[in-house]
């Protein structure tokens, strides 16, 4: 299973599980299951920890990977899957139209798609150059000042060629929405190419040998020229030594979520359940009141003439078992449908179209050992350190698990970059850790070594255990893989203190 598991802040961890689109399949489909591991201290149950409550404190979402390219790919004018080429090729049907939405929306589509992938880029190739540096402390230099000066060369070409779109656009009565993003664009770019080059300087000029002055020079004119275009234009995106820096951080926040946005799926709540409770209740409505004729029929019968205390005991019994008789088939009503359905139903909505192109199911339950598949069992067992951790730690085990399904073939027909698939889940411990224990205790001890009693700090932790099965299907003939990935998040009364994966 590809896939990152970390600690996100004090009260959040993050999964991120990656899949591969198989385009040789019309639709795609994978089960994602969740088996919480909680140790019963924490006095998680399903008395005090609703569904609701579950709901509430995760978040997920799925959305396209980000599209691999390099800087030469991007440059390539024969790229048709560089988005520089896509604006390029839609500026040009631009010109011979007085107005088209559409293709303004198309060309803010590809200049999001112009932010992020170049951002995902330029921090590729800045590492991959910082690793060649390190490891030239004992290989020697013999090529690097080539590869920076072609990467700078690059960098020359791709200011030039954005540049030239911009003169492109301001010819063209073009939407508010381009002319802002195509402004943000350039902020944002010349932060990520400022902010690299930075990166990339520090190892640089600390190499042992010699250093290029020339080369050293124009790194450090094009860092400050990035800075002094972002000054000049009055951006937000510039940092000031004698601020906080505030408006710096709220909008360099906005936009990378703006740009990175173009990658998200919508989902959009599909609720079946909802329907079926309705029908349920009607039907729970309608048995309760011919039940509640029937009996008056009866008591109208067999009290016609009097108006005694037993036909007013008679009506009170009817009226019992008709409301009675009501909730109990709303009742079994519930339990069926979270039987039958899942908790939550929502279609997967395709970001430049709006098309339908996926649907996720997703549910959650408290379980007993005795209900979980044997292999999730021995996953857990084996994370055990020994025999009797599992009696001397006894748990609380919560399953969440989640279906998606992909239209393969609507997604190759809207996309020629998207191919992975991030399913990205975050999860917040709050209401996890509200009975916890205090995060220290003081042990008294005794110090061999200095002849004294001690006072030894000792810290309370809790090890929140979570199996994580991805099974997907491989062939036309639904042959399953099924893969598990086992997680130990670390805990006190204070949050998150760190994450552990399990070999």
């Amino acid at each position: 299973m590809n896939g990152i598991f970390e600690r996100h802040d004090r009260y959040n961890f993050e999964a991120k599980i990656d899949y591969t689109l198989d385009l040789g399949r019309r639709e795609n489909k994978y089960f994602l299951s969740f088996y919480f591991f909680i140790p019963k201290s924490l006095k998680v149950t399903r008395k005090n920890y609703a569904k609701e409550d579950f709901y509430t404190d995760m978040y997920t979402y799925i959305r396209f990977r980000n599209p691999r390219f390099t800087l030469a790919e991007i440059l390539d004018a024969s790229n048709r899957r560089s988005p520089l080429w896509q604006i390029r090729s839609n500026i040009a049907i631009r010109r011979n139209a007085v107005s088209s939405e559409v293709i303004d929306r198309k060309i803010v589509y590809e200049l999001r798609m112009l932010g992020t992938i170049l951002r995902t880029c330029l921090k590729a190739e800045v590492m991959a150059l910082i690793r060649i540096m390190l490891a030239g402390r004992k290989n020697g230099f013999s090529d690097i000042d080539r590869r920076i000066n072609d990467f700078m060369a690059n960098i020359r070409e791709f200011d030039r060629c954005f540049e030239v779109l911009g003169e492109e656009l301001s010819v063209l009565d073009i939407s508010r929405e381009l002319k802002e993003t195509y402004s943000f664009a350039l902020d944002l770019i010349s932060l990520d190419l400022q902010s690299n080059l930075t990166l990339l300087m520090e190892p640089y000029r600390k190499r042992k040998g010699k250093v290029s002055k020339k080369l050293s020079e124009e790194i450090i004119s094009i860092i400050e020229a990035k800075k002094r275009q972002r000054s000049a234009r009055e951006s937000p995106l510039v940092r000031r030594p004698e601020s906080t820096n505030e408006d710096f951080t709220y909008w360099e926040s906005i936009l990378k979520k703006y740009f990175q946005g173009v990658l998200y799926l919508e989902i959009r709540d599909k609720d079946i359940k909802e329907k079926a409770l309705h029908f349920f209740y009607a039907v729970a409505a309608g048995v309760a009141m011919f039940l509640s004729l029937v009996l008056g029929f009866w008591i109208g019968g067999r009290f016609s003439n009097e108006f005694s205390m037993s036909f007013i005991l008679a009506l009170v019994f009817a009226y019992i078992v008709k409301d009675r008789t009501k909730d109990i088939i709303r009742n079994y009503s519930n339990r069926i449908i979270r039987m039958l359905l899942h908790d939550h139903k929502f279609e997967i909505i395709d970001p430049l179209t709006g098309e339908n192109i996926g649907l996720v199911r997703e549910s959650v339950h408290f379980s007993s050992p005795a209900d979980l598949p044997p292999e999730v069992l021995r996953e857990r067992i084996s994370g055990h350190m020994t025999l009797i951790e599992s009696q001397g730690k006894p748990e609380e085990i919560m399953v969440y698990q989640k279906e998606v399904v992909l239209d393969t073939r609507k997604i190759s027909s809207l996309h020629t970059r998207h191919r992975d698939i991030n399913d990205i889940i975050r999860f917040n411990i709050r209401k996890f850790i509200q009975y916890a224990d205090d995060p220290f205790h003081f042990d008294k001890v005794w110090d061999q070594v200095s002849g004294k009693v001690r006072r030894l700090r000792c810290a309370k932790v809790y090890h929140l255990n979570l199996i994580i099965r991805l099974e997907t299907v491989e062939t036309a003939k639904e042959k399953k893989q099924v893969v598990f990935k086992h997680v130990r998040v670390i805990l006190n009364q204070d949050g998150i203190l760190r994450m552990a994966e399990s070999p």
